[in-house]
């Protein structure tokens, strides 16, 4: 009882000191709402980054401080209860992923210049470091824990926590349409689960959290990796209590599994003792995802640095995301296409959102150019755009009557790059796409003009058939007056 109560106030001080330093920090969204189970009322507070449209802009934000990287975490909830002073955590996301060209500070600093000038890992703290690669999967984030207090389950969206104790309608008609098939899913899970398993499942998620991506949920997601259905996949596992980043992919994927959950693959490096060595393994991996094709590494893959302690203790000192070439054009490309397009008739295009979009595909080109088409690696360029177009084309979420506008943009941002010459840009398009979208759009766009036409044409004829009907009635009037 002692060590429970023990327990009990070091998570307390723990979530109050942890509370008390995201309520000062600016860029943050702090959200605050009642709930009740059964007989018991408490209140949610969620602490999310606001939006910013550049990404850069907001990496900065988590650079200037390693106390803003460690506790400004991707889905952080506190629940205070009647009557008690005290916030208590009850989820905790992943922290922010770092993205790198060179080996970053913290990894950096584990090595020390020898007398050869090697640099070489400092023995007296670290006995060796790894690589771990874990499969980045194309899903929304859900994260899972248990509140033991309430006897209910706390599924979350990156930025909202939700209490639900089943899947009855009293819990889950108010939730957002993604939640809900979140919970659909898991409540599908836990409910198959022998008693016994399903109590040390809630005993474990009491102070921890679940990171994982519902995959699949094609009504509801815009995903663009094909799963064969909807499904929940599990990625590691966060102490709400601690600083440490989250447990290793490896340590995460045995537990996950041992409970029964699906897991995202992953790939493990030997163990590293030299800086060189390190920095060969890292660039040969960027290397590999960075020019992977969309259909073998989707979105990419996050890579975890794990050091082990003399005492065997095994922490991530750092993640990064690395996404695949393919992709990030991908989304470049269709943030443009968003917002190239009429989202409804009434409304006009935004030509400055319009702008921003090409200037930040123009500077996304700018960067990866030497990497990519400087080794001739243009026809991968082609195959993506393919991919793009047909997406949007077949996917029937932009009219093709809305293509020309796009393909304006799009015949600007490459000849503006130089990427193709302008003189064989439809020829090239041709080819790369294998059939004439211009002819066809041309043909759709001639068939409504046509239409069109005939229906000015019917129109007028009735006009001018009113009309004649009008001067005849006009001329028996004046026949009526001589009579």
């Amino acid at each position: 009882m002692e060590i429970e109560e023990k327990q009990n106030e070091e998570e307390a001080l723990y979530s109050n000191k942890v509370y008390e330093y995201l309520k000062l920090q600016k860029g943050l969204n702090c959200k605050e709402k009642i709930v009740q189970v059964d007989l018991e009322t408490a209140f949610l507070i969620d602490f999310s980054v606001k939006e910013l449209e550049d990404d850069e802009e907001e990496s900065k934000l988590f650079q200037e401080s390693d106390q803003f990287l460690t506790y400004v975490r991707r889905g952080c909830t506190f629940i205070r209860y009647q009557k008690d002073k005290n916030v208590y955590l009850l989820r905790k996301g992943y922290q922010k992923f770092c993205y790198q060209d060179g080996i970053p500070n913290k990894v950096f600093n584990l090595f020390n210049q020898d007398q050869s000038n090697k640099k070489i890992l400092l023995k007296e703290h670290v006995q060796s470091i790894n690589l771990q690669r874990a499969f980045k999967e194309d899903g929304s984030n859900m994260q899972i824990s248990w509140c033991a207090k309430l006897n209910c389950w706390v599924i979350c969206s990156k930025n909202e926590a939700y209490l639900i104790k089943n899947q009855s309608k009293k819990y889950t008609d108010k939730l957002h349409s993604v939640v809900a098939e979140m919970a659909k899913l898991w409540f599908k899970y836990v409910d198959a689960l022998p008693k016994e398993k399903l109590t040390n499942l809630q005993e474990f998620c009491s102070n921890k959290t679940l990171i994982g991506e519902i995959c699949g949920a094609n009504k509801h997601l815009k995903q663009y990796v094909t799963y064969n259905e909807e499904q929940l996949i599990f990625l590691s596992i966060v102490d709400n209590f601690s600083d440490e980043i989250c447990y290793t992919p490896l340590e995460s994927v045995q537990i996950l599994k041992d409970f029964g959950l699906n897991t995202v693959k992953v790939q493990l490096t030997g163990e590293i003792a030299s800086y060189e060595q390190l920095q060969y393994e890292v660039n040969r991996i960027r290397q590999e995802i960075a020019t992977g094709s969309f259909e073998n590494y989707g979105e990419g893959e996050v890579l975890y640095y794990c050091i082990t302690d003399k005492e065997q203790k095994k922490t991530v000192v750092m993640m990064e995301k690395i996404k695949t070439f393919e992709y990030s054009l991908f989304k470049a490309i269709i943030r443009l296409m968003s917002c190239t397009f009429k989202k409804r008739k009434d409304k006009e295009i935004n030509l400055k959102k319009v702008q921003q979009a090409e200037d930040n595909l123009l500077n996304f080109i700018e960067k990866i150019k030497e990497k990519f088409f400087l080794k001739g690696n243009l026809e991968l360029y082609q195959r993506l755009v393919k991919q793009i177009i047909q997406f949007y084309l077949m996917g029937g979420q932009v009219d093709l009557l809305r293509f020309q506008e796009y393909f304006i943009s799009f015949k600007y941002i490459l000849q503006k790059d130089q990427i193709i010459n302008q003189d064989n840009l439809l020829l090239e398009l041709k080819h790369t796409f294998g059939i004439d979208i211009l002819r066809e759009q041309q043909e759709k766009i001639d068939k409504i003009e046509k239409e069109k036409q005939l229906i000015s044409e019917k129109k007028a004829n009735k006009l001018q058939l009113l009309a004649a009907k009008k001067e005849e009635g006009s001329e028996n009037d004046k026949n009526n007056i001589f009579k």
